[in-house]
C-alpha cells in the first residue's frame, strides 16, 4: 500500500510545474482607463483572461451628457468583447461598466472611464493628465455613481451562498460516504443497517437544502436586488447554465441514493467479502491481517450486511457519480486549461473525500446507536474494516487535491497573496492534522482495539474520531471559502 501511495504522490508532483493561468479576469480595454481618445470612436473592446459571458446588464455606457447607452451590437472574438456604436459620442468623459460570468459561474464586474475628444480637438494641457481627468469628471456628476453601481449587489447574497455551499458540501460528502460505508464496511444487526441508510436520506435532504440556498445566493450576486434575481425570466436564464445543470445533477443523484437506500440485510457468512480481498492484496488498513481467504477477524455468527443487488448497486454508483461530477460544473476546475485532468481530479477528490468524511460520520452514528441500545459496541470490527477504505480514500484525496491545485494557481506566490491561497493553505494544515490523527489511529488505537477491546480503549477511540469530525467540519468550511474566492 505504501508503494502505491508513493507512486501516486510522485506522479501528481510531476504535474506541479504544469499550472497555468486559466481563470477569468479583466485583462485590458481599448480605450484604456484614463486614456484621452481623439478621432473617430465607434467601438470599445474589453478583453478578459478567459472565457466570459455577459450577465445582469452586461455592458453599459454613460456618455458625457449623462445618458446611458447600450451597444448597438456586441460580438465576441476569443476572450474579447467588441462593443459597436452607430451614433457618435459627444465630447467629454465616457464611463463603461461591465458585468460578466466566468465558466465556473463566478460573477465578475468592473468599470473604467476615458475622455473622448472628437476630430483631434485640443484639450487644456495646463494641468497634469490626472488633474485634467478630474476636471472632466466634474462636468459629469452622474459618472461616479454610474461607475460604482457594480458594487450595489444585494448585501445579503454572500451569507446565503456560504451557508448553501456548506450544507451542499457536507450533505454530499456524508451521503456518498454513508452509502459506501453501509455497502462495504458495516456488519451488524438490521437496526445498524437501518441507522446507516437513514443517514443517507438525511444527508441528501441537507444537500438539496444547500443547493437551494446556494442557487439563491448565486442569483443574488448577479442582480442588484432580490426582486430582479427572482424574476421569472432572469431565473430561467440563470438556471439554463452550469449553475442549473449542477443543481439538477445533485437532485437526480440524490433521488437515486434515497430511492435505493432501503435495508436488505443478508447473512454476512453466506457472501464473499471484497474488503478482505483488498486487505490481503494491498495490505491496507490496520489490525491483524486475515489468514484465511475471504475471512475476517471479529465476524459474528448473526452478523448481517446490506446487499442491494448488482443492478441497484450500479445505479447507486451512478447517483454518486452524478453528485461528485456536479461540483466540477460550478467550481474553479471548470476554468482550467487542462479540463480532462481538472475534471478527473475534482471528481476523484470529491468522491474519495466523501468516502472518508461520510465513513467517519457513519462510524460514529453506528457506535452511538449501539451505545443507546446498551449492546456490545464491537468497535474493533468496524475500526479495522473502515481503516481499509479510509487508507485508500485518504491517498486518493491527497493526490487529487494536489493535482487540482496545480490547475488552479499560477505560482506558489498565490498561496500567500490571494484569499484563495490563504484558504487553501489553511485547508492543507487541517488536512495534515487529519492525516496525523489517521496515522495515530492506524498505528496505535486500532491495533490496541484489536488486541484488547476494553471500554477504556473504545472510549479513547470514540473521543479521537469525534475530534476528527470537528476538524473535518473546519476543512469543509475552508473548502467553501475556496470555492467562492478568486485564485488570482
Amino acid at each position: 500500500m505504501r508503494k502505491i501511495v508513493s507512486i501516486i504522490t510522485f506522479l501528481f508532483c510531476l504535474l506541479l510545474p504544469a499550472a497555468a493561468s486559466a481563470h477569468t479576469g479583466f485583462l485590458e480595454s481599448s480605450p484604456a482607463d484614463g486614456e484621452v481618445v481623439t478621432g473617430d470612436l465607434n467601438e470599445i473592446i474589453i478583453e478578459f483572461t478567459g472565457d466570459a459571458s455577459p450577465t445582469d446588464d452586461g455592458f453599459a455606457i454613460l456618455d458625457s451628457a449623462g445618458k446611458e447607452r447600450i451597444p448597438d451590437s456586441q460580438t465576441k472574438e476569443e476572450t474579447a468583447w467588441i462593443l459597436s456604436f452607430d451614433e457618435a459620442f459627444a465630447e467629454g468623459e465616457v464611463g463603461v461598466r461591465w458585468s460578466v460570468q466566468a465558466p465556473d459561474t463566478h460573477p465578475i464586474s468592473g468599470s473604467f472611464s476615458f475622455v473622448y475628444e472628437p476630430e483631434g480637438k485640443p484639450i487644456d494641457r495646463t494641468d497634469t493628465e490626472s488633474q485634467q481627468l478630474e476636471s472632466q469628471k466634474s462636468k459629469n456628476p452622474d459618472l461616479e455613481s454610474f461607475l460604482n453601481q457594480t458594487n450595489s449587489k444585494s448585501p445579503n447574497h454572500e451569507p446565503v451562498q456560504l451557508v448553501g455551499r456548506f450544507l451542499t458540501f457536507l450533505g454530499s460528502l456524508v451521503a456518498i460516504g454513508s452509502v459506501i460505508f453501509a455497502r462495504t464496511v458495516l456488519r451488524g444487526s438490521p437496526r445498524d443497517i437501518e441507522a446507516s441508510l437513514r443517514l443517507v436520506k438525511i444527508a441528501i435532504a441537507g444537500t438539496l437544502l444547500g443547493v437551494t440556498f446556494e442557487t439563491l445566493g448565486q442569483l443574488g450576486s448577479y442582480y442588484p436586488s432580490w426582486e430582479q434575481a427572482l424574476n421569472g425570466d432572469n431565473l430561467l436564464i440563470s438556471l439554463d447554465s452550469n449553475l442549473g445543470l449542477a443543481a439538477g445533477m445533485k437532485a437526480a443523484g440524490g433521488a437515486l441514493l434515497v430511492g435505493l437506500s432501503w435495508p436488505n440485510a443478508k447473512s454476512s457468512k453466506q457472501t464473499s467479502d471484497g474488503l478482505v480481498k483488498i486487505r490481503q492484496k494491498l495490505h491496507a488498513g490496520a489490525g491483524p491481517m486475515p489468514l484465511i481467504k475471504n475471512s475476517e477477524p471479529y465476524n459474528y455468527e448473526r452478523d448481517r450486511r446490506w446487499l442491494p443487488g448488482k443492478p441497484k448497486t450500479l445505479l447507486l454508483l451512478f447517483g454518486i457519480s452524478l453528485i461528485a461530477a456536479s461540483f466540477s460544473l460550478n467550481g474553479h476546475s471548470n476554468s482550467a486549461d487542462n479540463l480532462p485532468l481538472s475534471y478527473l481530479a475534482d471528481f476523484t477528490h470529491v468522491t474519495s473525500a466523501g468516502v472518508w468524511v461520510g465513513g467517519v460520520v457513519s462510524l460514529v452514528l453506528v457506535l452511538r446507536s449501539r451505545s443507546k441500545r446498551n449492546i456490545e459496541l464491537r468497535t474493533a470490527q468496524l475500526a479495522i474494516r473502515f481503516s481499509v477504505i479510509a487508507a485508500v480514500a485518504l491517498a486518493a484525496t491527497a493526490a487529487a487535491g494536489i493535482a487540482l491545485a496545480t490547475q488552479i494557481i499560477d505560482s506558489t506566490e498565490d498561496l500567500r497573496t490571494t484569499e484563495w491561497g490563504q484558504a487553501f493553505t489553511l485547508k492543507m494544515i487541517l488536512v495534515a492534522i487529519l492525516i496525523a490523527i489517521g496515522g495515530y489511529n492506524h498505528k496505535v488505537l486500532v491495533p490496541n482495539l484489536a488486541s484488547s477491546s476494553t471500554p477504556l480503549a473504545e472510549g479513547r477511540f470514540s473521543k479521537i474520531i469525534t475530534i476528527e469530525l470537528l476538524i473535518m467540519a473546519m476543512v469543509i468550511i475552508a473548502t467553501v471559502f475556496l470555492v467562492v474566492s478568486t485564485p488570482q
